[in-house]
Formats: C-alpha cells, structure tokens, sequence
C-alpha cells in the first residue's frame, strides 16, 4: 500500500518518519505538523502547529492552545505588552501579534487612532499619541483632557484654568466672563485691571469712566474716559463722576 514504500518517487520525495524501514513518502511535510530535513520529515518543536524548522522560532501556525498567538516565527501564549496587539483569528486565519502604530506604545489594533497608551512625550487624544493637545483640551498627566465649555484654551480643568475664552466672553484672572468686574476693563479678549485711581475703566488702564467718592473725574472727551483728580483745577466747575453718582 501506500504505507508500504521502502524508497520515495521525485513527485513525494520525503519520507513520513525520520528514520524508517518503511512506510508513507509525502510531497510536503508542513500538513503533517512537521518539516522537510534532507529526505524525511522531521518533528516540529511541541509549541508549533506547522513549522520550517525543529526550533520554537521556527513556526509557521500554532495550534497548541497554551500557545495560540504567531509572534514572528514563535508561538506565544500571550503577545508582548508594548508595540503588539492580539489579532485574534477570524475564519480560520491564525492568530498573531500584529505591530501597533508607531505612534502607539500600546494598542487595540493597527492604525494610529487605535492606541491605549503613549510613549514619554506624548498624549492620548481619542486614540491617537500626540505631541501636544489640541485646543480646547489640556494635559492631564499621559492624557488630553477636555477644557471647560467656556473656554477656548486652558491649563487645567474647571472654569478657573482658562487661557483664552471662546468668543463673546472675555478671561478674567482664569475664568471667561460674559463682562469685566468693576475695576476692570476688557481688551484683546482679556479682562485687565484698572488703574488704582480709577472706579471704572475703558480702552486703558489710566483712561477712567468713573471714580471713588474722594476724587473727582476729569472729562477727556476724545477717549470716553478721562483721570481721576483729588481736587479740580481752580478754572473748571466741580461737576464730580463718583460711584452712585
């Protein structure tokens, strides 16, 4: 029978066993779990299912289950935490640890948006590894989080760690404001202290809107404001802009 061979035709060169009197000859050992040395076939290592060579680094499958992940040429029980993920067999495909993103220290899958964590130097943003988060988010240790709805840029959570507002309020000492404190004045989107002299300011620091009720204001009428005097000059009428005045 086809058991019986003593010598293999050129079409099934190698023999099913290693050292043999008889038996199967074979076309190709790697159905057999096995891999062609010289004449016959040979063993694979006992972590492989279909091999090139005897050596653990030799696998082509695996189909130990204690082992059922392709790294490489080895079979693995678990694939390695950093750069590799599980692609778990589907349809008969072999399992593997296939490469992350390089952008990714660790991953979910293969494109740069399927990261889990970043290396040193960079930040998880919805997926991705970035250098820096974009606007609207901040850097909460190896993550971008998500700013405070009022602002546009920030340095931490909350509505106190602004750096820029969205637009129509203006950023007071951290916070976006819809308008500027009393003693403050709104520039550039920012919210500015007033000059000590004034009550109220606009446009500057020193250009005052209103005073305290010690001092007197000094119209300017070409920038809407004007100063804050303790007494009026011996010309002019008291006329005072106090608070509540």
């Amino acid at each position: 029978t086809t058991d019986d061979c003593t010598a293999c035709a050129p079409t099934s060169p190698f023999a099913n066993e290693s050292a043999w009197a008889k038996g199967a000859c074979v076309a190709d050992c790697t159905p057999l779990g096995k891999y062609a040395n010289g004449t016959a076939c040979a063993a694979c290592d006992a972590t492989c299912g279909t091999c090139f060579g005897p050596a653990a680094t030799d696998c082509l499958s695996c189909t130990v289950e204690a082992y059922p992940f392709l790294h490489g040429a080895t079979c693995v029980a678990a694939c390695p935490d950093a750069g590799y993920y599980s692609d778990v067999a589907i349809d008969g495909e072999q399992a593997s640890c296939a490469a992350c993103a390089s952008s990714c220290l660790t991953c979910s899958g293969s494109a740069g948006a399927d990261c889990l964590t970043c290396p040193s130097g960079s930040y998880l943003d919805d997926g991705s590894c970035v250098a820096s988060c974009p606007d609207g988010k901040y850097p909460d240790g190896t993550m971008c989080m998500t700013c405070d709805a009022t602002c546009s840029t920030c340095s931490g959570a909350g509505n106190a760690s602004c750096l820029a507002c969205t637009s129509g309020v203006s950023l007071s000492s951290g916070a976006c404001v819809s308008s500027c404190a009393m003693g403050a004045y709104e520039t550039g989107g920012s919210c500015l202290s007033c000059d000590a002299s004034c009550l109220t300011c606009s446009l500057s620091a020193s250009n005052c809107t209103s005073c305290s009720s010690t001092t007197y204001h000094h119209n300017d009428a070409s920038s809407g404001g004007g100063s804050c005097v303790a007494e009026c000059a011996a010309a002019e009428d008291i006329n005072s802009v106090r608070e509540g005045m």
